[in-house]
């Protein structure tokens, strides 16, 4: 029976989310959501705990939680402990503790202070983690809530970062930071995801960088990152009117460019609008 409870990380992010919220009815996409598991995995997992600690209304078509359950109070105890817990830890605290990790994207180079602009506070955090973070994701984005995350499995290489001390939350922390050229790199490869890509345009316009060394993270992403960071770095050139960036010898698949045109034109202002500041 417990097997059925407890049987898998994603049925434990799902009773987490529940339990935090415990009188709240949800759907499989608000679920999927919170979790950061997709809507056919929750889907398959949550059909475990009907009956048995779930209930689901035809009508709304949404789960909650059966306080009648012979379950409930003890699983319920378990999640507060574990809350308690969370409580005492800061999110990178928990991150060193989990396993490997480093934050990149936009978010890196603001964690660094090479943003062009303050930014008191940080709302989306870009983290690659090796598997036991990945597979604590569901516990990150339900403890760590005044953030939003996009947490991605890869394998961790040291070279692809390194740790810094700097002030997050009011407080002196610790926080692994990717390489400039990798969050950059990273950055244009999710930048559909990653809200704050203009800080990684005022970098590109107005910072040093090794420009090789960009191209080859770029590369590792396959073609469509290369297409996009060709790209952008040529619209850079135009509106500059000269040519900051050795672009001419790379490759450009227009095919594989895969931004929408409403996209492309948000991109396209960003530039203008960091350029021309």
């Amino acid at each position: 029976m417990l097997e059925k409870i407890l049987g898998s990380t994603t049925k434990i992010a799902i009773l987490r989310i529940m339990f935090k919220e415990k009188r709240e009815k949800f759907s499989l996409s608000d679920i999927s959501s919170l979790s950061g598991c997709s809507i056919s995995t929750v889907r398959s997992q949550i059909n475990d705990l009907l009956d048995i600690l779930v209930k689901y209304d035809k009508i709304s078509k949404k789960y909650f939680l059966d306080e009648n359950s012979k379950f409930y109070n003890t699983i319920s105890s378990l999640f507060e402990q574990e809350k308690e817990i969370f409580q005492r830890k800061s999110l990178f605290e928990y991150l060193g503790e989990l396993g490997a990790y480093y934050i990149t994207g936009s978010s890196s180079i603001i964690l660094r202070g090479l943003s062009r602009d303050l930014i008191p506070s940080i709302s989306f955090l870009f983290i690659i983690g090796d598997r036991n973070v990945s597979k604590s994701r569901g516990a990150i984005k339900t403890f760590y809530s005044t953030y939003d995350f996009l947490i991605l499995e890869d394998k961790i290489d040291p070279r692809d970062y390194f740790e810094i001390e700097t002030l997050f939350e009011e407080r002196v922390t610790r926080i692994n930071t990717a390489v400039t050229e990798k969050a950059i790199a990273d950055t244009i490869w999710k930048i559909t995801l990653d809200r704050n890509f203009e800080q990684v345009i005022y970098y590109l316009a107005e910072q040093e960088f090794d420009e090789n060394l960009l191209f080859a993270y770029s590369k590792k992403h396959g073609k469509t990152t290369e297409s996009r960071l060709y790209w952008i770095l040529n619209k850079i050139n135009k509106i500059l009117g000269k040519k900051i960036f050795r672009v001419k010898n790379i490759k450009f698949y227009p095919e594989m460019l895969k931004l929408s045109t409403s996209y492309q034109k948000r991109v396209e202002e960003a530039i203008r609008r960091v350029l021309g500041s």
